[in-house]
Formats: structure tokens, sequence, C-alpha cells
């Protein structure tokens, strides 16, 4: 396990902890981190509040990126 303190971000660590939450959206868990990931390519990243159950682990938003919408030829 890295040092969590080293400042880098890591990929997740199995399949485990990615989750279909419905509507296209999938949710991953870091172990310090929550992504919500739209089916546009756009996602949300939270602090990861383990005391928050109810709402997939979710705290305060980190940072937020719009995806793209899909192409209407």
């Amino acid at each position: 396990m890295p040092n969590i303190e080293d400042g880098l971000m890591y990929g997740f660590l199995d399949n485990k902890y990615i989750k279909d939450i419905g509507n296209g959206q999938m949710c991953g868990k870091t172990r310090k981190n929550v992504f919500i990931f739209d089916s546009n390519g756009g996602f949300k990243l939270y602090v990861r509040d383990k005391n928050n159950k109810e709402n997939y682990e979710i705290g305060a938003l980190i940072m937020e990126k719009s995806g793209t919408p899909p192409k209407t030829d």
C-alpha cells in the first residue's frame, strides 16, 4: 500500500471499489476520495466521508469536470 501522505493519486485497487449507481453513473472509491463518473465523461471528486453511508460516503466536493454531450447528427 502506498504512503497516503506522498501527495500522489493512485488508481482503484480492485473492481470491488467501483459500483454502478444507476442513471448512467458509476461510483469509485479510493482510500481518501469518492469519484462519481457520468456516462458522458464528466466526473466529480469528493472527500470520502465514511460516516455518510446513505450517500455513497460522499463528503465535501473537491472538483468537477463537465463531460462531452453526445453527438446528435
